[in-house]
C-alpha cells in the first residue's frame, strides 16, 4: 500500500514520514501501509492523535463497510496498543458517514488550561503545538456580554472565550461535535455556555 500527498498532476506521492505532524503519527504510516494493502476498499484514513493522553483514532474510509471483527483484526494484529479504537466511514460528499466501531471512539486532549473530549466525527485543530497560543490568540479580542461562536466544533474556542463573558454560545451542525461540546463545558465548569446543533444563520436569527 501507498500512503502520502496527492501531487498537482493527481498522482500519490508515496512517503515514509512527514516532518510537520506529530511523531507518533509518523509511527503509524508502515502499519497503515499494511492495512490499505491488505484491505483494498479503503480509499482514506484519517487519525485523531491526543498529545496529552498518547492515544489515537483511527477513520478508515473504505467503499464498503467493514465488519466489526475485521476492524479488530485490523486495531489487534497491525496497530500499536495506543490506538484505542478504529472505524469504518463512508465519504458522502464532504461528510463521513459512521459504518461500524472497534474500541472506544473518544479520547481527551489538553490545550491551555482546558481540557476537551473528542470523539472521533468531531473537527480537531491539526496544528497541536498551536493550541496554546490559538486559544490566547483569540481570546484576546473577546469582550463584552455576549459571545456567539459559530462552527464552534467541541468548543475549543467556545470555552476559553466564556470565562470573559456573562454568556457564550456555539453551535454546529456537526451532532457529535455538539455532544463532545456541552461535555466540555461540564467538565471545565463553564456554567455560562450553551451549545446548539443548527447552522450559523439560524443561529443568528
Amino acid at each position: 500500500g501507498k500512503l502520502g500527498f496527492i501531487s498537482e498532476d493527481n498522482k500519490l506521492i508515496d512517503i515514509e514520514n512527514c516532518p510537520i505532524i506529530h511523531e507518533k503519527i509518523n509511527e503509524l504510516i508502515e502499519p497503515i501501509k499494511k492495512i490499505s494493502s491488505l484491505e483494498k476498499s479503503i480509499k482514506e484514513i484519517h487519525v485523531v492523535y491526543s498529545p496529552s493522553e498518547g492515544e489515537s483514532l483511527i477513520k478508515l474510509v473504505t467503499n464498503k463497510k467493514l465488519e466489526i471483527d475485521v476492524l479488530k483484526t485490523l486495531k489487534e494484529n497491525f496497530l500499536p496498543s495506543w490506538v484505542v479504537g478504529v472505524g469504518s466511514y463512508h465519504r458522502l460528499e464532504k461528510e463521513l458517514i459512521r459504518l461500524s466501531f472497534y474500541g472506544r471512539d473518544y479520547t481527551f486532549i489538553k490545550a491551555g488550561e482546558y481540557s476537551y473530549r473528542v470523539s472521533a466525527e468531531s473537527f480537531l485543530q491539526a496544528n497541536y503545538f498551536l493550541w496554546d497560543k490559538l486559544i490566547e490568540l483569540i481570546t484576546q479580542y473577546v469582550e463584552g456580554e455576549i459571545c456567539i461562536d459559530t462552527f464552534c466544533g467541541i468548543g475549543f474556542f467556545t470555552i476559553p472565550s466564556s470565562k470573559k463573558v456573562s454568556l457564550a454560545e456555539g453551535s454546529d451542525l456537526n451532532g457529535f461535535a455538539i455532544a463532545d461540546a456541552k461535555y466540555n463545558a461540564k467538565l471545565n465548569k463553564c456554567s455560562n455556555v450553551f451549545f446548539f446543533r443548527n447552522t450559523p444563520s439560524e443561529h443568528l436569527k
